[in-house]
């Protein structure tokens, strides 16, 4: 023991101390995470704990000890138990000259006290209690009881023993209470005008061990039991000053007043406050009300110090959510309530004018709660909050503009708030009223373009919000006529020279118009005069220094192209014409969304206009690819990726039900490049499986009649082969998977068999070389190939060489890749189940591989090495029912062999069903009952 305890002693120092090297310390720290998992570290760090002389040592084991208590202190024997709980109240004496190694030792008896009997609870309760009388008695009991409830949360206890644990504790709340309000007493200036720093800490250790067992739900009743009850909610209030334990107290006040109905505190407390029957919301709400209310003019010269106003505002905002309904109950016949509820909302509304993000966006999300929980026909209620709301939507107008000093990331989480609370606002006050006020901040647009953004934020959040319908009646639709009127004509063009300034308000403001612009989408269908100015208006973005805006320029153009491609179809030459200009300055995203907006476009040309269209588009990115080929370095690669992209995104041009529409795109112009971009980039796997993707979709959107009559498609298959045998390719495997309805309606079937033929030709050899080398997505794609090549053009089932796609299945049934496994038994189920209904050739593949296949896949359910077992079911019922006298004594062999208990539960119901198909044998009866069993 001694020498392990210098050990343990050795690598805790190590690890603590700064000049051992890197690998020293690594091996120190490997050493001490294995050594807390023995039983010796009980009696180890109980010993450094107790005689070690180096404070950080018996930190550290002190942290091993309170580990070992939350996981192993049942493992522990009675005697042992009890021993170390003794010994844990001895050094609360000895450690208490060291506050971080006191608390420390203060959360282990917790730990050891919430593992062990009520009874035990009450004993260390009793022996805290004991020295109670002094300052430091408390500060020690408050310590220990603090940890309890999170120690009772972590620990592993039915239900009866953690309720057994809460009654226990419960009757000590009137002693924790007594020591808070005899520890607030003490820092109350009008009691002791001399307070040491001690005593505040005293105070916040109280109040987070009241919140902790709040959270925890240890009744609050006890609070209000006796007189001082409401005395002690006064003082919680009298706390939350910036001089005051604030965030404790107003962690407490949440818990009381947010969620009354959890912990049962709504009645309690109002009986203690000699709750008025006749008033709605009793005497607790009125006295809730009052007391929050008066923290405006605290709230007011505070505004500089934002942990302080965001805590008044947490529970501001708590006890709003915890009272909705008895806060929006106007119209009672207590008109002394309706006034405290109307100044608790101008309370809200005052805060609101806040410049913090955080605490502002808490009070959005409670607005926006709020005026959710609104109902339209309450008469009443819609006289109190009508004002209280527009008054409400002036102080949000100020609090959103944009300034220099804000966090572009804190804005933008305050704005998607602020989006949500007036999306919820215009459903209770109609469009029409708020498209209206909007107006009105027009109107007193003073050149303060911050201002300007605002309103453009605000109308942004309302078109979103509602259907076209409810914009384009006789009320709404002149509104939105000039607020946007007004966006074309006073927003300032944007620069497009220079450097961009992440500060320049002008962003701000260029990207929200564009993002509002582009929101009224459908309701340009109509408005042709309207719908060009807003084109004209976003082209004007999309060369701004800012890259920002060019990205929501292109956004707004692909969705306003998407929603009015039939209007905007006679402009296409000029659209394409911009879209080459902004090509160079935007990034290939942008570059995809421009594509698919063409798109949208092209679809509703003419007929024999497409084409043309198409050429047009894809002809500079040709040509640009055409320049890479030359280059042929690291940043040309990227480029042609990126343009393969574009490419991919011209082709798939969506008709009216969004499906690929065909096209007449000339495939003698296009293969040739396409060609030659393999032959390039043949080496390079990332350009490969986009070219992959554009011959499919190419293959996919291409007339059929391009590829009757020629070699075409051939050529392309060939290609892949070669690349696939040469690099091992599966994205070339893909390809002909898709290729193959084509291949049938062409009457190319032949050909396809020899494709297909070729490719398992060049998998063979993988299986026979280095087995664990094999690429389980290779496997996989061939036999997917197969299956598919089988399914469309039953022939190539008569190949010849089909015997070594099946022992490629075989091969693959035992992966640890369920796809792979699952497309293995797919083509061997089309092969052979059910085999009554087998052609001759298929007969006689089951004869040849019959008992193979079951043999492989039976053995590697018996063994754990089938993942899915259950996906064998089908194919081994049958195959085994089938030839049950050639594989029942096999199986009889293997699984006598098997270790059962240790089998999966799918694959013992698996087993359980295969020796069923040949139950007629009373020689597996008594193995069926032993996987029943699990034996």
């Amino acid at each position: 023991m001694e020498q392990l305890t210098q050990t343990v002693h050795h690598a805790i120092v190590t690890l603590n101390g700064n000049a051992a090297n890197q690998a020293v310390r690594k091996q120190a720290d490997e050493y001490m995470i294995s050594f807390q998992e023995t039983h010796e570290a009980w009696a180890v760090s109980h010993l450094l704990l107790t005689q070690s002389s180096d404070q950080s040592v018996r930190f550290t084991c002190a942290i091993i000890l309170h580990n070992k208590i939350r996981n192993e202190w049942m493992r522990l024997s009675e005697t042992d138990r009890v021993s170390l709980m003794q010994s844990l109240f001895s050094m609360l004496d000895t450690t208490k000259s060291n506050p971080p190694l006191f608390e420390r030792i203060s959360l282990c008896l917790a730990a050891a006290a919430a593992r062990s009997s009520g009874e035990i609870i009450k004993g260390v309760m009793d022996n805290l209690m004991q020295t109670i009388t002094t300052v430091e008695g408390q500060y020690r009991f408050i310590l220990v009881v603090t940890g309890m409830p999170e120690e009772l949360n972590k620990a592993v206890l039915t239900f009866n023993e953690r309720e057994n644990k809460k009654r226990a504790m419960n009757e000590f709340v009137p002693i924790v209470l007594k020591i808070i309000r005899e520890a607030m007493k003490r820092v109350d200036p009008s009691i002791n005008p001399t307070i040491s720093s001690a005593d505040h800490v005293m105070l916040e250790r109280c109040l987070l061990c009241l919140n902790q067992w709040v959270r925890f739900g240890i009744s609050t009743r006890m609070i209000c039991d006796n007189s001082e009850g409401a005395s002690l909610l006064d003082q919680l209030f009298q706390s939350i000053n910036p001089n005051g334990p604030y965030k404790a107290a107003v962690e407490v006040l949440v818990q009381l007043f947010s969620k009354p109905t959890k912990f049962g505190s709504a009645r309690a407390l109002n009986d203690s406050l000699a709750s008025d029957e006749g008033s709605t919301g009793g005497q607790l709400f009125s006295y809730i009300l009052h007391r929050v209310t008066q923290f405006v003019p605290l709230w007011d010269a505070m505004q500089d110090e934002e942990d302080f106003v965001r805590m008044v505002v947490k529970l501001q905002v708590g006890v709003a959510e915890g009272n909705l309904t008895a806060l929006l109950s106007f119209g009672s016949q207590d008109t002394t309530t309706d006034q405290l509820r109307l100044t608790f909302l101008n309370m809200l509304v005052h805060f609101s004018s806040c410049q913090h993000v955080t605490a502002l966006e808490h009070l959005l999300n409670l607005w926006n709660h709020l005026v959710e929980s609104l109902k339209p026909e309450d008469s009443a209620q819609r006289g109190f909050i009508q004002p209280l709301l527009s008054n409400l939507i002036e102080r949000l107008f100020a609090s959103l503009k944009r300034n220099d000093e804000q966090d572009e990331e804190e804005l933008e989480v305050l704005r998607a708030s602020a989006n949500t609370f007036f999306t919820s606002l215009n459903r209770y006050v109609g469009t029409p009223t708020m498209l209206q006020f909007i107006n009105s901040k027009i109107d007193q647009w003073n050149a303060d373009w911050a201002q300007f953004e605002a309103v453009v934020f605000i109308f942004g959040c309302v078109t979103c919000s509602v259907n076209v319908d409810e914009l384009s009646n006789s009320t709404s639709s002149p509104l939105v006529e000039r607020i946007l009127n007004s966006i074309f004509t006073w927003t300032p063009t944007p620069s497009t020279t220079g450097r961009p300034n992440r500060l320049d308000p002008m962003r701000y403001l260029h990207q929200t118009s564009l993002l509002a612009v582009g929101e009224l989408r459908s309701w340009y269908e109509d408005r042709d005069e309207l719908l060009m100015r807003s084109i004209t208006y976003i082209s004007t973005h999309l060369q701004s220094i800012h890259p920002t805006v060019r990205t929501n320029g292109v956004e707004g153009l692909r969705s306003i192209c998407e929603t009015c491609g039939s209007q905007l179809a006679p402009f296409i030459d000029k659209l394409i014409q911009l879209a080459e200009v902004t090509w160079p300055l935007v990034d290939i995203s942008d570059r995809s969304a421009l594509m698919e907006g063409l798109g949208y476009v092209i679809v509703y040309l003419p007929e024999e206009q497409i084409a043309v269209a198409m050429l047009h588009i894809i002809g500079p990115v040709l040509q640009r690819i055409e320049q890479y080929q030359k280059a042929n370095t690291p940043q040309a690669t990227e480029a042609v990726k990126s343009d393969l992209l574009l490419l991919a995104k011209a082709f798939e041009l969506p008709d009216n039900d969004q499906n690929i529409q065909t096209m007449d795109l000339p495939l003698d112009a296009i293969l040739p490049i396409l060609d030659s971009l393999v032959d390039t980039w043949s080496y390079n796997s990332d350009v490969m499986s986009l070219l992959c993707d554009l011959y499919v979709i190419t293959i996919k959107c291409v007339n059929v009649s391009q590829f009757e009559g020629n070699r075409h498609l051939y050529d392309i298959l060939e290609k892949m082969r070669g690349l696939y045998v040469q690099y091992r390719y599966s994205f070339c495997i893909d390809l002909c998977i898709k290729s193959v309805p084509l291949a049938v309606t062409i009457h190319m079937e032949d050909d396809m068999c020899n494709v297909v033929a070729g490719f398992v030709e060049a998998t063979f050899p993988l299986i026979q070389s280095d087995v664990n080398a094999t690429d389980t997505s290779i496997l996989k794609s061939i036999l997917q190939l197969a299956e598919a090549t089988s399914k469309s053009i039953p022939k190539f089932l008569q190949w010849n060489g089909i015997d070594r796609l099946i022992q490629l299945a075989v091969y693959a049934l035992p992966t640890n890749e369920r796809d792979t496994c699952k497309a293995a038994v797919q083509f061997l189920e089309l092969l052979f189940a059910p085999p009554r209904e087998m052609r001759e050739r298929e007969r006689e593949l089951y004869a040849r591989y019959g008992k193979l296949v079951v043999q492989s896949s039976f053995e590697a359910l018996i063994t754990g090495l089938m993942p899915q077992p259950i996906i064998h079911g089908k194919l081994l019922y049958y195959l085994v029912f089938n030839d049950k006298n050639n594989v029942e004594g096999w199986i009889r062999e293997k699984i006598e062999g098997a270790n059962i208990p240790l089998m999966d539960a799918e694959a013992k119901a698996l087993c359980i069903s295969v020796l069923f198909s040949v139950r007629d044998n009373r020689r597996f009866k008594s193995i069926i009952n032993d996987f029943r069993n699990g034996k």
